[in-house]
């Protein structure tokens, strides 16, 4: 029973994480450049994330729930940025976040291409 609820509370946490950054007001003190790395690094965990949850063939509604979220989080959560103090919408984290995810999502799908030829 708890190896069934382990994926589902581990996703719940990543989404608790990071809407809670996306939507924390703003903190001073960042290094200049270091806003688009931490967008690029949250989704890219997001992005893993996915491709373990593919990888180990877990129920299908957690995928649905990651894949929703990663394509439509960067966008949703950007447009909310402007409601939150210090925050501002920026194109440039839309993109840091879809690339985040991507990479590993595509890294994986290319390694699934060359095993599936391979063997």
């Amino acid at each position: 029973m708890m190896r069934k609820l382990i994926v589902p509370l581990t996703t719940a946490l990543y989404l608790s994480v990071i809407i809670y950054f996306y939507l924390a007001p703003a903190r001073s003190g960042l290094i200049i450049g270091s806003d688009k790395f931490m967008h690029f690094s949250g989704f890219f965990a997001g992005g893993l994330w996915l491709s373990l949850i593919h990888l180990l063939k877990t129920h299908r509604v957690n995928l649905l729930v990651v894949s929703i979220f990663l394509i439509t989080g960067p966008v949703v959560l950007e447009m909310l940025q402007k409601f939150s103090p210090g925050r501002s919408v920026d194109p440039l984290d839309i993109l840091a976040n879809y690339l985040g995810w991507l990479v590993p999502v595509s890294l994986y799908a290319f390694i699934k291409l060359i095993r599936s030829v391979i063997l």
